[in-house]
């Protein structure tokens, strides 16, 4: 580009011949390249200034002539894209995890801790509707179970909202604040809306976790008390702390072992459980969508 030409504005550059367009052709034609370049373009060749390849239409009007060009350069990178794809190996299937709980529990801080090794106070922030984070374990023998983990909202106005994460689950966590109690009341309500909503135990894996555990000394629940709640519920207990990383690896560790145990860490089991809960009657997902305090 000549000096005196630099001032210029970048769009007004030929793509072709990389020169200043003194006569750019009109909005009405859809291009704002240079009208006499065109010209000695489709003159000179009639390969596709884009992709190489000949023009099929280059008896068309000059508009069209570059827009088929556009077209091909597109439909190349489509066609480079899909095939990247199929080259790829396909991504492992996980079992899918439900975070439950209300809100300021610590769902969101859970998972940021097991996924980024730290605790990070911008995690505490609500979580809108649900968000989804993929999380491969590794067992004590080595085996793998990759979990789909979907963080739901737990403010209430998110409530009727989140049930519809609900299907399709393999396991569930449901956590309680050990120094609010009323978050204990809330983590009862969760396990009978599961119980509802999907399979019974040992269908489903539940786990109940009373979070915080950095405050014990401002513990208001008691574990005994939370211990006979899981087992009404067939449930599993733990206590972790985000904040301090107690138990959280070990979690995660419980469900996926328990997943593996009961063969529900595969995409089969996770499609028969699918077909068992879309055939509930309907009076029973019904009087469930009703029940106090049943989605976060």
């Amino acid at each position: 580009m000549r000096a005196e030409d630099a001032e210029h504005p970048p769009a007004f550059v030929c793509p072709i011949t990389q020169e200043i367009m003194r006569d750019p052709v009109t909005a009405a034609d859809g291009h704002s390249y240079e009208a006499s370049a065109i010209a000695t373009w489709l003159r000179s060749s009639d390969l596709s200034p884009l992709t190489g390849q000949r023009l099929q239409h280059k008896n068309l009007t000059r508009s069209h002539a570059l827009r088929n060009a556009i077209q091909e350069h597109e439909q190349a990178r489509l066609a480079r894209q899909r095939k990247q794809r199929l080259s790829e190996p396909a991504a492992p299937v996980g079992a899918k995890l439900i975070l439950l709980g209300d809100s300021a529990v610590g769902k969101s801080s859970l998972v940021h801790r097991i996924k980024e090794g730290t605790f990070s106070a911008a995690a505490s922030q609500p979580t809108i509707g649900c968000s989804f984070c993929p999380h491969a374990v590794t067992l004590p023998d080595g085996a793998k179970v990759n979990l789909a983990i979907w963080d739901t909202a737990g403010q209430e106005k998110y409530r009727a909202f989140t049930r519809q994460y609900f299907r399709g689950a393999s396991a569930a966590v449901v956590l309680y604040d050990i120094t609010f109690p009323a978050s204990f009341e809330g983590a009862q309500r969760w396990l009978t809306e599961l119980h509802s909503e999907l399979p019974p135990p040992p269908q489903t894996v539940l786990l109940l976790v009373g979070a915080k555990l950095d405050m014990l000394s401002e513990r208001k629940v008691p574990k005994d008390e939370a211990e006979q709640m899981a087992r009404r519920y067939s449930a599993a207990y733990l206590e972790c702390s985000s904040k301090e990383g107690t138990n959280v690896e070990l979690v995660f560790e419980r469900v996926a072992q328990t997943l593996r145990e009961r063969g529900l860490d595969g995409g089969a089991n996770r499609a028969s459980q699918r077909i068992q809960v879309s055939a509930l009657p309907p009076q029973r997902r019904s009087s469930s969508a009703g029940a106090a305090g049943c989605c976060v």
